[in-house]
């Protein structure tokens, strides 16, 4: 589901045109919440900060002038993205939703936006009959929604995929393609830039896709490991090949203390860690993007056993192309990647199959 709900997120764009100088007003309603607060128009690659207002009554009035084509642009509010969509010439305005409308290009957008979310009106409908469906097994639904599941995605990476052919050469190709790329090698990605337009293919957030996809590529199943150092908040220095390549097997989770899902998937490791911690195998709890304080009060909470490694911040994410947690590596005895990936159930019947061959 974090897939389509991206999709959804991203579906703030389109396009058809562009223009050598881009003139464009902003209007219109932000939740009250934000009353007070300062909200930045910003070109979305970059975050370069183009205009400012303080929100009023639920009220914001935002310009651009630009000595370029359309560009992707987005509202920040507290650091955060709040609307993506497209600077043009023209007046738009942008309701409590985030939704950005009354100019050309980001019309077409919302058109765009709807056939996604009709998708996935669809695919919730059905998912709910399935599930409801009292003549089907449990199995028999966890397979019928597996199809309609791929068949949704097949649906919503057409749509994509076609707004993006249409619109590579501005700024829609430049919103669209992240949805592309994703999991793409750089040979895949390099074809899909193929006719696009220069400054796409110079964007910042380009370059961060394919230093991703090479990031995967270097540390894929099967690749020997790539080695990090990290100075943890005691002072002390630890690196990977400290634990990897020891002749055991090693789990290495990639979590947060303010992580839900890396709370939930504790079990998972809690119960590997049990069954075969000093039996051939390792765990060790990799803390990213954390504050060290609130790792340390989040393992005493917990009572996690293991081996922690906090205070690692990006450095390990970066080098492994880690985008979300929790993420977890299997290494084998030798130090090569075995497995990447998995969780809950398939981690623990892979570990077992592992540790009982």
């Amino acid at each position: 589901m974090k897939r389509l709900k991206t999709v959804l997120a991203l579906c703030a764009v389109a396009s058809t045109a562009a223009f050598a100088q881009t003139s464009f007003t902003l209007t219109g309603n932000i939740p009250e919440e934000h009353n007070g607060k300062t909200v930045y128009l910003v070109l979305l690659d970059g975050r370069e900060k183009i205009d400012s207002t303080v929100v009023t009554s639920g009220k914001v009035s935002l310009k651009a002038n630009l000595d370029t084509d359309a560009r992707p642009g987005a509202l920040m509010i507290d650091g955060r993205r709040r609307a993506n969509f497209i600077i043009e010439n023209g007046a738009a305005v942008i309701n409590e939703d985030g939704v950005v409308s009354g100019t050309p290009l980001n019309d077409i957008s919302e058109a765009t936006a709807k056939k996604v979310d009709d998708a996935y009106t669809r695919y919730k409908n059905e998912y709910r009959a399935v599930m409801t469906d009292t003549t089907l097994t449990d199995e028999a639904k966890k397979n019928l929604l597996e199809v309609k599941y791929e068949e949704v995605i097949g649906q919503l990476d057409t749509i994509i995929l076609n707004v993006y052919q249409e619109n590579k050469t501005n700024p829609v190709g430049y919103m669209f393609f992240s949805q592309l790329a994703e999991g793409m090698t750089i040979a895949e990605i390099d074809s899909l830039l193929d006719g696009a337009a220069q400054w796409i293919k110079d964007s910042k957030m380009v370059g961060n896709i394919k230093h991703i996809a090479q990031s995967l590529e270097i540390t894929a199943e099967g690749k020997m490991f790539t080695d990090f150092a990290v100075k943890m908040s005691n002072g002390k220095t630890v690196r990977l090949s400290d634990y990897v390549g020891k002749g055991d097997y090693v789990v290495l989770d990639f979590f947060a203390s303010w992580c839900g899902p890396c709370m939930r998937e504790m079990p998972t490791i809690r119960a590997i860690y049990d069954k075969y911690e000093g039996k051939g195998l390792k765990v060790i709890g990799l803390a990213v993007w954390d504050d060290p304080a609130d790792t340390r009060r989040c393992v005493e909470e917990k009572q996690l056993p293991w081996t922690i490694i906090d205070n690692a911040q990006e450095v390990p994410g970066d080098i492994y192309g880690v985008q979300g947690i929790p993420h977890l590596i299997i290494f084998a005895p030798d130090g090569t990647i075995h497995k990447r990936g998995l969780r809950g159930d398939e981690l623990i019947a892979e570990i077992d199959r592992l540790m009982n061959k």
